[in-house]
């Protein structure tokens, strides 16, 4: 797909498989897009969007992360899952350690 494919071929697209005409245009982006985005630019609901991702994601094709956004309405900042293709090169991921080690009474190989 062409990064001048227009809005009207997406959509036209869209309707026939959900799922690669939103792999189609997170490939045009180079950062993470919303649910809200994607229903947008497709013309279609968050739900059916947020529906047609999950395969998506449990075949390990796009990832999602919590990200913070800022509304373009009333300008205040929240926290939004963004997806995007994990063909990306540039994404570190990044791997939470936990906070606390709970000591576990049934594992008598590992002694503190």
């Amino acid at each position: 797909m062409s990064a001048t494919m227009s809005i009207h071929k997406l959509r036209m697209k869209a309707k026939q498989d959900r799922g690669q005409a939103c792999l189609e245009y997170m490939q045009t982006r180079t950062t993470p897009v919303t649910l809200k985005e994607l229903a947008s630019k497709l013309g279609m609901t968050t739900k059916s969007i947020s529906n047609s991702l999950m395969p998506l994601l449990e075949q390990g094709i796009i990832e999602r992360e919590l990200m913070l956004r800022q509304s373009s309405i009333c300008k205040k900042s929240g926290w939004a899952y963004g997806y995007y293709i994990t063909e990306r090169k540039d994404k570190v991921k990044k791997i939470k350690e936990p906070k606390f080690q709970y000591h576990d009474p049934f594992n008598l190989g590992a002694r503190p």
